[in-house]
């Protein structure tokens, strides 16, 4: 029974280790429709290109800011669909994150 118990808390503690991640914080997210939905990526004919910037606190050290780049292209032409790709960077503190998406 002892090491059911043992078992049980330490892979809860490994959960709540592997799970605790921030989220990135976006203002006038509807420009930002790759993200919501990856599906939207290619609807509109020729390439749309998407840049975001969030500084939540100006002038003030370890503040949290996030950017966001997205590329997305209509390939009707090639192959039926579209291609995207997307940049993220998060910064709080001194806490830097950047992701690189397709």
């Amino acid at each position: 029974m002892s090491r059911k118990i043992t078992l049980l808390a330490s892979l809860s503690f490994w959960a709540t280790i592997t799970f605790s991640q921030q989220d990135k914080l976006i203002t006038h997210f509807i420009y930002d429709k790759m993200s919501i939905n990856p599906g939207e990526t290619g609807i509109d004919d020729g390439i749309c290109l998407t840049s975001i910037y969030r500084n939540q606190w100006d002038k003030v050290n370890g503040a949290p800011n996030s950017a966001v780049f997205n590329v997305a292209a209509n390939m009707n032409r090639f192959f039926p669909g579209g291609i995207g790709l997307s940049f993220y960077h998060d910064a709080i503190g001194f806490n830097r994150q950047n992701n690189l998406s397709d």
